[in-house]
């Protein structure tokens, strides 16, 4: 296995862990948001991976739906407020605001994140029903040390 394929292992490894987590969020009666695509998202790795990183332990995650439910407020103020025509969602990983959040429908919300976590994500679209209305865009994200990002 290359460095670049174990990266983007552990960038898709990471997005499902964070899924299991929104997911776990989400069965909760005092959640902070409801994700009901997560558990699907997430799959058997992502619950292997909130095991190991947090025991599963909800307070070990609190941080995590708490740091969830602010960008989903951010986000709801910001394109409710502000004349915001477009959403752009950087490194999105198993990310679904684009399809939760009522506000993000008429943005033409676009999601980068790397091509592992794309995949996986097409699989999502299936799974909403009835689908948001608007457009929507996912594009591959390069995530590499050469990245045009460092300014070099």
């Amino acid at each position: 296995m290359s460095a670049h394929q174990s990266h983007n292992d552990s960038l898709l490894s990471t997005a499902c862990w964070i899924a299991a987590v929104r997911a776990r969020e989400s069965e909760r009666a005092d959640r902070l948001f409801n994700d009901p695509w997560a558990a699907r998202l997430a799959g058997e790795e992502g619950q292997l991976w909130r095991q190991r990183t947090t025991g599963g332990k909800d307070e070990n995650e609190v941080g995590l739906a708490i740091r969830t439910r602010f960008f989903d407020d951010f986000l709801l103020q910001v394109t409710g407020e502000d004349a915001v025509r477009q959403v752009v969602i950087i490194a999105a990983g198993m990310d679904t605001r684009a399809f939760r959040l009522n506000c993000l429908c008429a943005k033409s919300p676009c999601s980068l994140t790397s091509g592992r976590c794309l995949l996986a994500n097409a699989m999502l679209c299936p799974l909403i029903s009835p689908m948001p209305p608007g457009p929507r865009r996912c594009s591959k994200l390069a995530l590499t040390q050469a990245s045009a990002w460092s300014g070099s």
